[in-house]
Order: structure tokens, then C-alpha cells, then sequence
């Protein structure tokens, strides 16, 4: 929870802390008033401050990844269960896409999808264009590439070998 008055940089650190994509905004009732998005103060953020390091050093290495057969049920529950929005598909041990949230709230049909335990596999509702970037690479790279293309993780790729993935929580973690 943040109050009213809080900065931007304080409802940062609260999501940052609890590892959340948003926060309740409350009086001092204490009443929610309304709500802040990570994706929505993050391009803020990022413009303040400085970051420092490496992608390699702030990115997770163990990732939560899936199969184009899986199904759409898998990242339902994973989504639940881990917390992550978003999850590389991996087929022949490379990234053949990206499977989010978003994604599963854009197809319309996911619901019914669920409900009827349809065997529908990810591959009808991923994203094969996959925005990536490289180990090496500086942390405000990897910043400006989710503010550019709007997606919460980036798969760390290294050659053709997954790495590690980093996400806007990753990117907080190296505020100066």
C-alpha cells in the first residue's frame, strides 16, 4: 500500500520490496482510493536515475520456461503459482517465443479456453517475435528495451542459449 502524497519513487521501492506489479493507493481510513501500475511509473523511473551493472549480474539464471505443447491451462496456473507474467517457449533448446498475460487476455477465449479444459497449446497465443538482449549488455539497456517495446521480461540470450531472464524488478534492483 502507498499513500496519496508518496512519490513515484516510493511506490517503486513498496513494489520493488513485495517483488509486485502494482500497489494500492489508500487514505487513512484506510480506504484504497486507487491503484498504481509498475509498467506505468517504470519508464518514470528509469529516466531519474542512473542504473548500474551488468545485465548478467542483476538477471535471474534459473528460469520458468514452457513447451509450444503445452497448454494454455500451464501458464494460467504458472502465472498464479510464480507470480512471473510472462514465460519463454523453448522449442529445440532456443526461444521460439514469448507467452504473457497479456497474451492470454488478448486471444478472447481464454476463459472458455479454461473453463472447458480445452487442450489449446500455447503456441495459439504467444508471440513469436521475441525482444531479447545479451548478457553484456548494460542494465539501462535492457531498461530502455522493455519501456520501448512494452513487455515486462526480457529473455537473456547468450549466443543461442537461454541464461537468464530480466524483468523491471530486475532493472530497479540496480538503481544508484
Amino acid at each position: 500500500m502507498i499513500r496519496p502524497g508518496d512519490s513515484i519513487e516510493d511506490a517503486a521501492r513498496v513494489m520493488r520490496g513485495y517483488r509486485t506489479d502494482s500497489a494500492a493507493v489508500v487514505d487513512p481510513e484506510p480506504r484504497i482510493t486507487g491503484g498504481v501500475l509498475l509498467s506505468d511509473i517504470f519508464p518514470v523511473i528509469i529516466s531519474r536515475c542512473e542504473l548500474h551493472g551488468s545485465v548478467e549480474s542483476r538477471m535471474s539464471r534459473n528460469v520458468v520456461t514452457l513447451v509450444p505443447e503445452d497448454e494454455i491451462q500451464k501458464v494460467h496456473a504458472l502465472i498464479v503459482e510464480s507470480g512471473f507474467s510472462a514465460f519463454p517457449v523453448m522449442k529445440k533448446r532456443r526461444v521460439a517465443g514469448m507467452v504473457s498475460r497479456r497474451d492470454l487476455i488478448g486471444s478472447r477465449r481464454v476463459r472458455t479456453v479454461i473453463a472447458d479444459h480445452a487442450r489449446t497449446p500455447v503456441t495459439s497465443v504467444m508471440t513469436t517475435d521475441v525482444v531479447t538482449i545479451g548478457p553484456g549488455e548494460p542494465v539501462n539497456a535492457a531498461a530502455e528495451l522493455l519501456v520501448k517495446h512494452d513487455v515486462s521480461r526480457l529473455p537473456v540470450i547468450d549466443g543461442d542459449h537461454l541464461v537468464g531472464i530480466i524483468d523491471r524488478h530486475d532493472v530497479l534492483a540496480s538503481l544508484a
